[in-house]
């Protein structure tokens, strides 16, 4: 009966020291502002999510946490300042599929171990892109746009924000696991490759959802599918991909938060537990789903693996359309 009475006390220590570490371990930042470094511009999703974690993380350690947006280069600027960063727990940044796996496999430029250089701190979001299509174009599902490509071999192409961005290889994986022909137009961003679209330049497009949102309810563009394992939230009505006809096919537009490679043991535990007692938070999911984002927050472990297999899977859909960035 002690014994059980000893294990019972040393367990209700524990979860006591669970439950509190984040405010208690997070009292050493006070009067120290944490730097949150932000590949992008203010005012994009990327920077919505930093901003809505940073004003959480604020309040639990009791010190000011500060968006830095250092967009440029696709993001690879941001991703260098983070790196060469002290790991003292004072500079954190967001880290992207496009920032840390897409850019270190396509870009001889860009010298970088994400998993050696970088410090891995949690997952934070998840978002679907969309498959659209102009109104003019005759499929109204997956499976017609497959049919049509199918039928007329090399008559459909696509558009994209550039060689070798999210929507890029989202749309090549498409066409390889659907074994169709159609034809990448590369813009200059996803401003232009929206245009192209809406004036029927381009026969389809695989966009962000949040950006997609207005042109899809205002039937300016038809989404045929999302990308994601799951349907959205945002889009119920809207199949996806792999439930379309083209089974096994996903892609996550996701982020999440590192720190400079080197970072101790007991920061990375202690950011990770204020980072995901911010993701989730009530009003922060609220804020992520009103644009069709999803809080996931992780371990570092978990977080490590994920970025492992993102950057196998890549590796191989991007040897196998052979893109390559200068």
């Amino acid at each position: 009966m002690k014994i059980l009475q000893v294990i019972a006390s040393v367990a209700l220590i524990w979860m006591s020291a669970i439950i509190s570490s984040p405010l208690s371990w997070a009292q050493s930042f006070s009067n120290r502002p944490i730097r949150f470094v932000v590949p992008f511009p203010p005012g994009g999703p990327s920077d919505l999510a930093v901003r809505t974690i940073a004003i959480k993380m604020s309040e639990l350690m009791s010190t000011n946490v500060i968006a830095d947006n250092r967009p440029g280069a696709g993001g690879s600027l941001s991703t260098r300042l983070l790196i060469n960063s002290k790991p003292d727990g004072l500079t954190i940044g967001l880290c992207t599929f496009s920032t840390v796996v897409l850019n270190p496999l396509l870009s001889p430029s860009v010298l970088f171990d994400p998993l050696k250089d970088l410090t891995p701190l949690s997952m934070a979001t998840s978002s679907p892109f969309v498959l659209l299509t102009n109104p003019s174009f005759p499929a109204r599902t997956v499976k017609e746009l497959i049919d049509a490509a199918k039928a007329k071999p090399g008559s459909i192409n696509y558009a994209s924000a550039g060689l070798g961005t999210g929507g890029h290889l989202s749309a090549e994986m498409f066409r390889s696991m659907a074994d169709i022909q159609a034809t990448h137009v590369a813009y200059k961003g996803s401003g232009p490759a929206n245009i192209a679209l809406l004036s029927g330049e381009v026969h389809m497009v695989f966009e962000s959802i949040g950006s997609s949102l207005s042109s899809i309810a205002s039937r300016r563009l038809i989404a045929l599918g999302v990308t994601t394992l799951n349907r959205s939230s945002l889009l119920p009505q809207i199949p996806t991909i792999a439930e379309s006809g083209v089974p096994g096919y996903e892609v996550n537009s996701w982020q999440g938060v590192c720190a400079p490679g080197g970072t101790s043991g007991d920061l990375v535990a202690g950011l990770n537990r204020v980072i995901v007692q911010s993701l989730r938070d009530p009003k922060t999911v609220e804020t992520f789903s009103k644009v069709g984002v999803e809080a996931t927050p992780s371990s570092p472990s978990e977080f490590v693996a994920f970025l492992q297999a993102e950057t196998t899977r890549w590796a191989k859909v991007i040897h196998q359309i052979g893109a390559k960035q200068q």
